[in-house]
């Protein structure tokens, strides 16, 4: 056979193959993008579409057009409800565009995005301090979204996305006869062992940057990317004031134990760092716009009787807790507190006498952060055993690390 005849055959071949890929995928749709205008957030836990929820969620946006998002990691997207009746009549539909693992720069890239598609008039956007430590999610990409200059035709990303592996891979679940893992479940285990499980799931699997050198004087802006995620938030908190975006700001809750954790790894004086570095950047985006009031920031973190639930014991696999998913991650009735309180609605649901969340400006932080440090304290003091486990969890971290 000549050359020509097989380069003619395997680019035949190939061409044939990436056809039938293309409508494969194309037909079984296993990303579920053919279903983003059809509900907010993303289906329950295994669907399709948690497969690809970058895509997902960033195609939804061009269907649902928002009026407002919600905006932040996994605690915002588990536990922020976008149908909360706090939201004004004229900020909806509202989006909950929150994404597992995203850097404080991809939430700013996301809030361009979706106010491209329509001017957002709010925004509520959970800051964790991991988002600002981290260097986000690795499949994100900025071609998918609006608004920038890398940004691709839809058709485009959608041919892009159905001849890659990941779809092709989603497929064969589907189609297969595997469709179905396996999952650990609490009415399995109990809540105690479901919190010591993520607990050092969430924390070993960012071992390279536990156990740090940062002493009570560790400055924010020292290290080069510590600084550039702050440049990031101020450019998110200056596009929503030029766009005349209400921009409403908080700091996620977590239980006390993942509190706790953080000081046991050697986060807590960079936790006080980025809160101080937080309020600084509002007040200095603010100061450059005479006769601007500073965006208001709201600190849901530290100890209260929300964030101190008490675990049940290990034996005891039937009690659910109220606030708390996890360590890392609050319930919606928790969302559901958070979002009364930054969307300044009065309490419309019986939570019992709960307070939560804190206003911090410059004025205020440092006696916070020594209020919240007694706290911690009187935590310590009131929940030995949790701490004692905490303290377990955070040794066989160290011992696994030094393998």
């Amino acid at each position: 056979m000549s050359p020509r005849r097989n380069l003619g055959l395997a680019l035949g071949t190939t061409l044939v193959a990436t056809t039938a890929i293309l409508l494969t995928n194309w037909h079984v749709d296993p990303l579920a993008l053919r279903d983003t205008g059809m509900e907010m957030g993303l289906p329950a836990d295994g669907g399709a579409a948690s497969k690809a929820p970058f895509w997902h969620k960033a195609v939804a946006v061009t269907y649902v057009k928002p009026a407002a998002v919600i905006l932040g990691t996994s605690r915002a997207a588990a536990g922020l409800d976008d149908a909360h009746p706090g939201f004004a009549e004229n900020a909806k539909p509202v989006y909950n565009l929150s994404l597992a693992g995203a850097s404080i720069a991809q939430m700013r890239e996301l809030l361009v995005h979706a106010h491209s598609i329509r001017p957002l008039r709010q925004a509520v956007l959970g800051l964790d301090l991991e988002a600002f430590l981290l260097s986000g999610r690795t499949d994100f990409d900025p071609a998918v979204l609006a608004g920038n200059k890398d940004s691709a035709p839809e058709w485009m990303n959608r041919m892009r996305l159905n001849l890659s592996w990941r779809a092709l891979t989603a497929t064969a679940e589907l189609l297969g006869p595997e469709r179905r893992k396996r999952k650990l479940r609490k009415v399995m285990i109990g809540e105690r062992v479901a919190f010591q499980i993520a607990e050092f799931e969430n924390f070993h699997s960012r071992v390279a940057d536990l156990f740090p050198s940062w002493g009570p004087g560790v400055r924010w802006d020292t290290d080069p990317r510590r600084a550039a995620s702050m440049r990031a938030f101020r450019d998110l908190v200056s596009f929503a004031r030029e766009e005349g975006i209400d921009l409403r700001l908080f700091i996620s809750p977590t239980h006390a134990r993942y509190l706790e954790l953080y000081r046991r790894v050697g986060w807590w004086a960079i936790f006080e760092e980025w809160k101080r570095a937080l309020v600084a950047a509002l007040a200095e985006e603010a100061g450059t716009r005479p006769g601007s009031e500073v965006f208001r920031l709201w600190d849901f973190s530290g100890f209260n009787g929300v964030t101190m639930e008490a675990l049940p014991p290990p034996t005891d696999l039937e009690t659910t807790m109220r606030w708390h998913d996890d360590s890392s991650h609050y319930s919606r009735e928790h969302g559901n507190l958070i979002l009364e309180r930054v969307l300044d609605r009065p309490r419309a649901r019986d939570h019992g006498p709960v307070e939560v969340g804190v206003l911090i400006t410059t004025n205020n932080i440092e006696a916070h952060l020594r209020r919240t440090r007694t706290d911690a304290d009187g935590y310590r003091a009131a929940f030995p055993a949790d701490v004692a486990e905490v303290g377990m969890i955070v040794q066989l971290i160290r011992r696994i690390a030094r393998r």
